[in-house]
This record gives structure tokens, C-alpha cells and sequence, in this order.
């Protein structure tokens, strides 16, 4: 007579309000030659267990060795439990995994992790607490860069030295097959689009765009957009970029150069040299 009430009961709440987009600005000294940053992506944690925190610290060791006080983080950080069925079990596991990233995520001195929110860290929002902007909250090393696309911009104290986007795309802005080597430029162009018109941008000013959640690494030299690998658990092919952004005389950015790194090891595996062509 109580099979009305078999089904296990459903958490549901209100999702917080987060930030759609984000703008970050890295303030460097005059007559600054060059500066580097770590880029990784996809991280999907589920716990904090050795062989993650082994992989992260691995991660600040190379940073602190090459003189790295930056890492971007495009997306994805958590993986999320029960994001499907909704229940108390899994709001538990996901509070608790953020609980445990403030207490053991490693750090570095003068090193600060940006992370940039993707779509399984959004849904875990569903549960009613944001994960990105509250490790963020506890962790002085950590900064929360909103979600889906983030404006970073490079300024000295007399001018500024140039700008370039990172994306983490939604589900719904193109779908996309792990299985596949690349993605349909005009895809990447038709969302990048739309994206700078809704944020009121000129993408003629982003000297490159920098995605992650494709799980790809990919180079685009014509329309100057890159895909960066999944750094943790994927099937995927797994590695790190070390980005070298030069500067020129007229306090420009000049030229970038990506270094691929291997998950192994962190050792450079090739070199991408990125010069913007400027349209007159």
C-alpha cells in the first residue's frame, strides 16, 4: 500500500546565482621582457586521493622551478557526483570534496591557481552552493575567474600590454566527440562570436583564444584559437601548456610561444610559436 513512496526522495534547492563571464588582470612591472603562465584544463576530480595531489603537486613544482606565479585553469575542475539524480548522498559528496580541496589542494609560495568554472562545475551548483567560488572563499592561493569565458588582460603601470580570452564552453554551444581528433572551425568561430557580442568585446582585440573542454590539443594558426588537453583523469591524451607571452618596445604583446608538456613528467614535448597578424 506504499508503493506511492518507493522512489528514494529527490535534493532539490535553488541554484546560487554565479558570475557568467569573468575579467582578470595581470599587473607586471615596467619594461617587463617576457612573462609565463601554466595552462591546464579538465581537471574532473572526484577526491582528493595520492595519486591526484602527487599530479598537483607535480604541477607547482615545475611552476616554482621555471619561475611560474600563474596558473590558468580552463574548466572543469570538479567532476561532480549524481548531477543527473539529485539526491542527498551525492550534495554530501560534493560539499565534502570541496571541503577536502581547502583542507589538501597543495600550494606554493607566490603561486596562484585562476580557475575558470565549466559546465560540471556548474551543475554541481544544483545543490546549492557554488564549488569554484567557494574554494575560492577559503583559499588566499586560489581565485574564482566565473564562468564559461574569461577576459584576460596584461597591463604594466603606464599602459596595457594586450589581452586574450580562455573559454570553457557549455554543453549546449557546440557539441563536441572525444573520439574525434579536432572541432569544426566554424563552430569555434560561429560561438566565439557570440560571446564577444554579448560581453560587449571586440575579438579583434583577444590576441588568441584559449579553450578547454574539448579534451583536444589543437592549434588553429588561420582563426588563432587553441585547444588545451585534459590534465587529469581522461582517456584522452593528458599534458599542460607552459605559455611564454613576449613583449615588445612599444609595450605590446609580441609573440607567444606554447610549450606542451607531457603528464609524465612535465618535459616538453613540442613548440608553438603564435605571432598575431594584425589587421590594417
Amino acid at each position: 500500500m506504499f508503493d506511492t513512496f518507493a522512489e528514494k526522495p529527490t535534493y532539490k534547492v535553488t541554484a546560487p546565482l554565479f558570475e557568467k563571464n569573468g575579467e582578470f588582470n595581470i599587473s607586471l612591472p615596467y619594461d617587463t621582457k617576457y612573462y609565463d603562465i601554466m595552462l591546464v584544463s579538465d581537471f574532473h576530480i572526484t577526491e582528493f586521493d595520492e595519486k591526484t595531489l602527487t599530479v598537483m603537486d607535480r604541477l607547482n613544482e615545475y611552476c616554482v622551478k621555471n619561475g611560474i606565479r600563474l596558473i590558468l585553469n580552463l574548466g572543469d575542475f570538479f567532476e561532480g557526483f549524481g548531477v543527473k539524480n539529485l539526491n542527498y548522498e551525492s550534495a554530501i559528496k560534493n560539499y565534502r570534496l570541496i571541503e577536502d580541496g581547502i583542507k589538501l589542494m597543495p600550494k606554493a609560495d607566490n603561486l596562484y591557481h585562476a580557475i575558470l568554472r565549466g559546465n560540471h562545475d556548474r551543475n554541481i551548483t544544483n545543490y546549492g552552493f557554488d564549488p569554484i567560488k567557494l574554494l575560492a572563499s577559503e583559499r588566499e592561493d586560489l581565485i574564482d575567474l566565473g564562468y564559461r569565458y574569461s577576459c584576460v588582460s596584461i597591463s604594466n603601470p603606464e599602459t596595457n600590454l594586450g589581452e586574450f580570452g580562455i573559454h570553457h564552453p557549455d554543453t549546449f554551444d557546440f557539441p563536441i566527440d572525444l573520439d574525434e581528433d579536432g572541432v569544426e572551425a566554424d563552430k569555434i568561430e560561429e560561438y566565439l562570436k557570440k560571446v564577444y557580442t554579448k560581453n560587449s568585446r571586440s575579438i579583434n582585440n583577444s590576441y588568441i583564444d584559449i579553450f578547454g573542454h574539448t579534451h583536444k590539443s589543437q592549434f588553429n594558426y588561420t582563426s588563432g584559437y587553441c585547444f588545451i588537453p585534459p590534465y587529469l583523469k581522461s582517456n584522452a591524451r593528458k599534458g599542460a601548456v607552459h605559455l611564454r607571452i613576449y613583449f615588445d618596445t612599444d609595450n605590446k604583446i609580441k609573440s607567444m610561444v606554447f610549450m606542451t608538456l607531457d603528464y609524465s613528467n612535465l618535459s616538453k614535448n613540442n613548440e608553438i610559436v603564435w605571432q598575431k597578424q594584425i589587421k590594417k
